[in-house]
């Protein structure tokens, strides 16, 4: 079972690999271009610690969108076999408590408070 903290660390993971995968030269430019583009959408580490240490109820729309969707790529990236050796590493790491497939698009039912907790040192 993944615990709030492992999946915050996941998701500051998954930020991280949309940068990973923009720079990495064996992933195709169909690839890249899509993890540019969700770059600009999700959540960075800072903003999702500032809506846990708000106290956040739920989890804007759109960044559960580009969270599903950076979910869908890292799929994409790892079935076609892209990428470095790290790279293909770290999609394995960032994506074993990243969030399932459609959980963060029924942001409705998501208490925030329940979902997602600061890191642990």
């Amino acid at each position: 079972m993944t615990m709030p903290d492992e999946r915050m660390r996941s998701l500051r993971w998954a930020w991280e690999l949309l940068s990973t995968i923009q720079q990495d030269s064996s992933i195709p430019s169909s690839l890249k271009d899509r993890a540019r583009h969700l770059a600009a959408s999700f959540p960075t580490p800072e903003t999702l610690t500032g809506l846990v240490e708000a106290d956040a109820r739920e989890l804007p729309s759109g960044f559960a969108v580009a969270i599903d969707d950076a979910r869908t790529l890292f799929e994409d990236v790892r079935s076609g076999g892209n990428g470095s050796e790290e790279t293909k590493r770290d999609i394995l790491y960032t994506l074993r408590h990243f969030p399932l497939a459609g959980t963060t698009r029924a942001a409705t039912f998501i208490d925030l408070r329940e979902w997602l907790a600061a890191e642990r040192s």
